[in-house]
């Protein structure tokens, strides 16, 4: 019995077949290049030679009825849109299951060993507390793995879709600025994810007079100079992530761990541009004793594991755990 697994972002779609406790065979897509999922779908079949029976799906998507549209305020890179119905139909599917993205990466965290985790900061590990997964990519997500016992309950949110706040005069301008650029109530989401890096290095630049505008095609190389303006935008960048982060463990007591991932974070580390310090600070504040002492004992990791969300499709089939949709 064949189960394909998915996982589709705003930017890309990968596919693999579950092989026991891990997966084979996977394969990455970029969206932008296919008209829908079935597409690719099609493509991915037709390489196998076999027909799956079940679908085990990872969308960075909000239902609608039996409908997902792929949609964030940052960024609207992806215009599939996922008829969930219609795919079984379509595949003589005997089971389709989806759940959200982040939902995946909190369903990783007790499928993979702690050998997979870098650690960003020690800290003392409390088994009883929920576990926090946030992750930077094309957007901003956030996830909870409750511990029930031997098991968890896994928390789906809106991610990064709540109003940024700042707790410095320079985060406020930052956050003025671009309130007056997009019209709307800035959400932590426009700062901390792709996108987030480019409004910050061109609101960096207006603050500063200096006339230059940055996308995509050259921000990484941007931010690997070693020059003040570089070193100011992943300063910010990395506040306002640690600001995030603390908002969202300090406000559950998720002081079982956090985990950072995301595919940002990941270049972010790789090329060893994420300010760690300054994450750090922005994370634990000077607050209440009973907050900053629950903060400055949580541990800080980055899973080290690529398709992270495969493990928690995974670890969803192994348990028995149905789809959102179902």
């Amino acid at each position: 019995m064949m189960t394909i697994l998915c996982d589709i972002g705003g930017t890309n779609c990968r596919l693999a077949i579950k092989n026991g406790h891990s997966f084979e065979k996977q394969k990455k897509y970029k969206v932008s290049k296919y008209n829908n999922f079935e597409d690719v779908l099609n493509e991915y079949i037709d390489n196998l030679g076999v027909k799956p029976e079940k679908i085990y799906m990872s969308l960075a998507a909000n239902p609608d009825g039996n409908i997902y549209h792929f949609k964030n305020q940052a960024a609207n890179s992806n215009k599939w849109v996922i008829d969930y119905n219609n795919i079984a139909k379509d595949y003589n599917l005997s089971e389709i299951h989806i759940f959200d993205d982040f939902v995946t990466n909190s369903m990783a965290l007790p499928a993979i060993g702690s050998d997979s985790y870098k650690i960003l900061r020690n800290g003392k590990e409390v088994n009883s507390k929920p576990l926090c997964i946030i992750g930077a990519g094309t957007g901003l997500g956030i996830s909870y793995a409750v511990p029930n016992g031997k098991d968890y309950n896994f928390i789906r949110t809106y991610g990064g879709h709540f109003a940024v706040s700042a707790v410095s005069d320079e985060q406020y301008e930052y956050i003025k600025i671009l309130k007056t650029m997009i019209n709307r109530t800035p959400i932590f989401e426009d700062f901390v994810c792709g996108k987030g890096i480019i409004n910050i290095y061109n609101i960096y630049n207006r603050l500063n007079n200096i006339n230059q505008n940055i996308d995509e095609s050259n921000i990484f190389s941007l931010l690997k100079q070693e020059e003040e303006a570089a070193k100011n935008v992943l300063r910010i960048f990395a506040e306002f992530y640690g600001l995030f982060a603390h908002i969202t463990v300090s406000c559950t007591c998720s002081y079982g761990g956090l985990y950072i991932t995301g595919g940002i974070t990941d270049i972010l580390i790789e090329n060893n541009l994420l300010y760690i310090d300054d994450f750090i600070k922005s994370f634990e504040q000077k607050m209440v004793p009973v907050v900053a002492q629950g903060l400055h004992n949580t541990p800080i990791y980055y899973p080290d594991r690529d398709l992270l969300s495969f493990y928690g499709l995974i670890y969803a089939i192994n348990n028995g755990l149905k789809g959102e949709n179902l």
